[in-house]
C-alpha cells in the first residue's frame, strides 16, 4: 500500500518501520516498537496510520505527553497534506483543565472534573454556554468552520481564539474532533476510563474505530499507575467535615475518620483492603454504597456555592477502595499530624488491556521499550502482538560507549572513600570532553555527597528538586549558552532533563551515568516485586530491575540525537558488565568495557585528517 510519507528521502529504518505499522493495520493487531531517537519514528508511524484510516474510515490518535511531540504529529500531519492535497481535519487535546478559561490552576484532577459538571449542571457557565444550546449555537458552529478550513490548529491557539469569542475550548475542540481523522491527545484520554468514556461519548467515535500511536511509551505503565491510585488524609476528611451541617453526613465523615485513626502508623505499612472496611463499621452500621451515595449527594450541594468540595474528594477514595479488585496495593502511613491511607495501582493492564482488546491495532514505541517482552506482559497486549527491535541507523564511529567497572553506587559499599573514587573519575573523564556533559546520579543525595569532592575545570551547573519551569528554561538556556567553553550539570536520572529535552550538535557532547538508579526498595516497589513474582515469576525484573535500567538508559539518550551528532556515554559502575544489566544496554551499541577510559575519549575527539 502507498502511503503518504511526508518527506522527500524514507531511511531504511523508516521504510522497515512502516511495512510492520501497515502489517498490524492489516491484521487488527498490535506493534511493540524499540527504535533509536531520531530515525523518524513519528513520520514513519503516522504516514501509514493516515493513509489506512482515510481509506478505511478510522480515527487515529497519537498519544503523547510531551508538548513538543504534540507539534512535532501536527506538523507531519500539516505536511502531508501540503504534499498529497489530502483533505485531513485534525485535533489537538491537552488536558481539559488546562484549556479551561475559569481561574482553575489551584485545582487537583478530580476537583476540576467536579467543579465543571457543577457548572454545566447548573447551567452557570458561559462559555459552555455560548457553544452549547439545544444545539450548536451559530457563532459556535461557524467558529468550527473556521478550525477545520485551518486544520491542523494546535490546542494553545483554539484556546486563545475561544477565549475572544468567549466560547468553551474544549467544547469547540470536542466538536472539531468528532469531524477529525487524526487526534493529538496525552495518555489518559484513553487510558484513564472516566476520561475515555466521557472524550468519545462527546467526539461520537468507538473504540474499535481507533488507530492508536502510543509515543515514549515506555512511560505509559507508571502513567497509569499514578492516574488509577489515590490517598486520602485525616486533613481532607477534616476539611469535609467543616463543610456539613448535615447530622447524617458528619456521621459517616466522623466514622471515617476515627477509621483513620485506628490504622495509624508511624511508617508506611501495608494493609488489607478489608481492614479499612472493618475499621469504618466500627463506627457505623451504614453500607459503604450507601455511605458513597449520601457523600456523593451533599458533595453536589457544596459546589453549588463553593469551586470544590472536600466531601467529594472523600466520596471519591471511598468509592475507589470498595470497588478496587486484585492490581492494588493498600498502605497506611502518619506524616505531620496526619493519617494518610494510601490506593496504589500496581498493575496498569486493569486498564489497558481492555483498551487494547477494543482498539483497531496499536502501535508503541520508544527509544527505550527494553525489553520488549515485560511491556507486552505488563501492559496486557495480546499474545499476537508483533514486536520490532530497529538497529541504529546512525554511523557508529559517531558514538563511543563506554563501561568504566572502578566504583560503584552500591549501597554497602557507599562512604567517603567510595565518594572520593568517583568525583576524582569524574574529574579525568570531564577534562578529556570538549564541551558540554551532563552527569546523572541515582539520586540527589548521594549526587551532593560526590559533590563536595569534585574539583572541576568545567563551570559546574547542578540541578535541583522540585524545579519551576522558568527554573529548568533559565537552567537549560545557561547551559546551552556555555557549550563552547564547556560546563557540566549535575543532574539526577528520572529528574528534570534525564528524559525529554533536546540538546542535539555540540551543545552536549557527553553524558556520564553514575551508578545503577536502584535506590532501596520503599514499600511500594515491595509490592511491585511481590504482584510480579506471583503473576509472572519475574517480580525482582519486572518490578526494579528493569525499570531502574530504563531510566539510565533514557539519561543516556540526552546524547547523539540524530545522524550528524558525536558523542560520549560512559556508565561508571562495575554492576553495569555484570550479565543481568549488560544485556539490556542497546543490541546496536559498540559497549566497550575499559579501565582506561580516558585514552578512548582522547582518540574519539582527535581532529580527523582530511
Amino acid at each position: 500500500m502507498k502511503v503518504f510519507f511526508p518527506f522527500e528521502r524514507l531511511r531504511k529504518t523508516q521504510g522497515t518501520l512502516i511495512d510492520y505499522v501497515n502489517n498490524a493495520l492489516e491484521s487488527q493487531t498490535h506493534l511493540l516498537v524499540n527504535a533509536p531517537t531520531g530515525i523518524g519514528k513519528s513520520a514513519a508511524t503516522i504516514s501509514p496510520a493516515i493513509t489506512y484510516a482515510l481509506r478505511n474510515n478510522k480515527t487515529v490518535m497519537f498519544l503523547t505527553s510531551k508538548h513538543m511531540q504534540h507539534k512535532i504529529a501536527l506538523e507531519t500531519i500539516a505536511r502531508i497534506k501540503d504534499k498529497f492535497k489530502v483533505d485531513i481535519v485534525a485535533a489537538d487535546f491537552i488536558g481539559k483543565k488546562w484549556m479551561c478559561l475559569y481561574p482553575v490552576e489551584d485545582m487537583s484532577t478530580a476537583e476540576f472534573i467536579d467543579f465543571c459538571l457543577s457548572l454545566r449542571e447548573r447551567e452557570a457557565c458561559e462559555y459552555y454556554n455560548n457553544v452549547r444550546a439545544a444545539d450548536l449555537r451559530e457563532k459556535a458552529l461557524n467558529l468550527i468552520k473556521q478550525l477545520v478550513k485551518e486544520s491542523p490548529v494546535p490546542a494553545d491557539r483554539i484556546t486563545e481564539t475561544c477565549r475572544e469569542y468567549k466560547m468553551c475550548p474544549y467544547e469547540i475542540n470536542s466538536v472539531l474532533a468528532s469531524k477529525s481523522q487524526f487526534i493529538v491527545a496525552d495518555y489518559l484520554h484513553i487510558f484513564n476510563p472516566i476520561i475515555r468514556h466521557s472524550l468519545l461519548t462527546k467526539i461520537k467515535k468507538q473504540l474499535h474505530d481507533i488507530i492508536l500511536i502510543i509515543d515514549e511509551a515506555h512511560s505509559l505503565p507508571a502513567r497509569v499507575r499514578d492516574s488509577m491510585s489515590l490517598k486520602l488524609s485525616t486533613f481532607t476528611i477534616e476539611n469535609a467535615i467543616k463543610e456539613t451541617k448535615d447530622p447524617v453526613v458528619q456521621d459517616v465523615l466522623n466514622a471515617i475518620h476515627n477509621a483513620f485513626i485506628d490504622l495509624k502508623s508511624g511508617k508506611e505499612k501495608r494493609i488489607a483492603k478489608q481492614d479499612l472496611i472493618d475499621a469504618i463499621s466500627k463506627y457505623t452500621d451504614m453500607d459503604i454504597d450507601v455511605m458513597i451515595d449520601e457523600l456523593q449527594t451533599q458533595a453536589k450541594l457544596v459546589r453549588e456555592t463553593k469551586r470544590r468540595s472536600f466531601i467529594g474528594g472523600v466520596a471519591k477514595f471511598l468509592e475507589a477502595w470498595a470497588t478496587s479488585e486484585e492490581g492494588y496495593g493498600y498502605t497506611v502511613k502518619s506524616e505531620k499530624n496526619r493519617v494518610i491511607v494510601n490506593l496504589k495501582c500496581l498493575d496498569p493492564s486493569t486498564v489497558t488491556k481492555e483498551v487494547f482488546e477494543s482498539v483497531h491495532s496499536a502501535v508503541l514505541m520508544s527509544g527505550t521499550l527494553t525489553p520488549l517482552d515485560m511491556y507486552k506482559d505488563i501492559l496486557g497486549l495480546p499474545r499476537d502482538t508483533k514486536m520490532l527491535d530497529l538497529p541504529n541507523p546512525f554511523p557508529r564511529e559517531n558514538g563511543l560507549f563506554l563501561i568504566v567497572p572502578e566504583t560503584t553506587t552500591r549501597y554497602s559499599k557507599r562512604g567517603e572513600e567510595q565518594y572520593k573514587a568517583i568525583a576524582k573519575k569524574l574529574e579525568t573523564l570531564m577534562s578529556k570532553i570538549p564541551g558540554n556533559v551532563a552527569v546523572f546520579f541515582p539520586s540527589y543525595e548521594l549526587r551532593d555527597e560526590v559533590y563536595v569532592h569534585l574539583e572541576c575545570s568545567k563551570q559546574v551547573i547542578l540541578e535541583q528538586q522540585n524545579m519551576s519551569s522558568s527554573e529548568k528554561s533559565e537552567l537549560f538556556e545557561r547551559l546551552k549558552s556555555l557549550s563552547k567553553e564547556g560546563a557540566c550539570l549535575l543532574g539526577v536520572t528520572s529528574g528534570n532533563f534525564s528524559e525529554g529535552i533536546d540538546l542535539p550538535g555540540e551543545l552536549l557532547v557527553g553524558v556520564i551515568i553514575v551508578g545503577v538508579p536502584l535506590e532501596r526498595p520503599d514499600l511500594n516497589t515491595q509490592m511491585l516485586i511481590e504482584y510480579y513474582d506471583k503473576k509472572f515469576k519475574k517480580g525482582w525484573s519486572y518490578g526494579y530491575l528493569y525499570p531502574a535500567m530504563n531510566k539510565a538508559l533514557q539519561a543516556a539518550g540526552r546524547c547523539i540525537r540524530s545522524e550528524t551528532d558525536r558523542g560520549v556515554v560512559v556508565f561508571l559502575d562495575e554492576r553495569f558488565v555484570w550479565r543481568n544489566y549488560f544485556k539490556l544496554l542497546p543490541k546496536h551499541w559498540v559497549t566497550i568495557v575499559t579501565k582506561e577510559p580516558e585514552k578512548r575519549i582522547e582518540e574519539f575527539f582527535k581532529p580527523q585528517s582530511s
